[in-house]
């Protein structure tokens, strides 16, 4: 299935209700297929640049919005994937009326209200147009990121020809997190390998790695880890140990 034509004018929100399903979204520069869940929002600025794609069948709850109801000037910023409990309430809110009876007008009045009101203050932008980030520079960046790069998010923007403000905003529009989430991520598997395929001094691994020290190593491992990097180290080995000594047992 495909947004409407006649669609294109208003600015649409939807709201994943299944598990998970497919989603494409095209722009004539190029495009971006992923995966909805419950718990994303998806926002669609209105304009005629953007076919927006899902199966058959899919069960969401899209929004239609117009334009004429934010501030004048503002736009809603198109998203891919983003986490706003407040937009999903509101919107689980409006079908349960829309399933009622007597449809309770006022009540959904009051809902849409809210709605725009968020909108306009969380989820909207001057309408100023922003510089793109192409797929392929994004892939570029995205390989740098993965590969732990040493280069200063300011470094990174100015390869794309943007600002640092107009990149992050473009890549966590694009693929749904920040570079730096993204950078830390990869250095942090990276640190996971180095822990446990090399004796090294803790301190070591997080030069290696590109932290500033043991600390600031410590701190991010323990937030996306759930262990600091000496006790998954000491686990690790604990459990090689274990798995050697069964092995030995049953050969025996």
């Amino acid at each position: 299935m495909f947004l409407p034509a006649r669609y294109r004018s208003f600015h649409v929100v939807g709201i994943p209700l299944a598990r998970e399903y497919a989603v494409t979204r095209g722009d004539g520069a190029g495009s971006w297929r992923g995966r909805l869940t419950s718990g994303d929002v998806s926002m669609h600025a209105a304009g005629p640049g953007e076919r927006l794609t899902w199966p058959e069948g899919a069960s969401a709850l899209y929004m239609h919005i117009r334009p004429a109801l934010l501030a004048p000037g503002t736009t809603i910023e198109t998203h891919h994937r983003l986490r706003d409990r407040t937009i999903r309430d509101i919107g689980v809110a409006l079908l349960d009326l829309a399933a009622a009876p007597d449809g309770h007008e006022p009540a959904a009045t009051v809902l849409v209200g809210e709605l725009v009101d968020h909108l306009r203050r969380h989820r909207s932008s001057d309408g100023t147009p922003l510089p793109r980030l192409g797929m392929r520079a994004l892939s570029e960046v995205l390989e740098e990121l993965r590969a732990g790069t040493s280069a200063s998010m300011t470094d990174l923007a100015a390869s794309c020809g943007l600002t640092r403000a107009h990149f992050t905003r473009r890549f966590r529009t694009l693929t749904g997190d920040s570079p730096y989430a993204i950078m830390l991520g990869s250095r942090v598997e990276h640190a996971k390998y180095l822990l446990t395929t090399r004796r090294r001094p803790i301190s070591e691994t997080a030069y290696a790695t590109g932290f500033t020290d043991q600390s600031h190593l410590s701190l991010t491992f323990q937030r996306l880890v759930g262990t600091t990097p000496a006790q998954f180290r000491d686990l690790h080995h604990r459990t090689t140990q274990h798995l050697t000594s069964t092995n030995l047992q049953d050969r025996g």
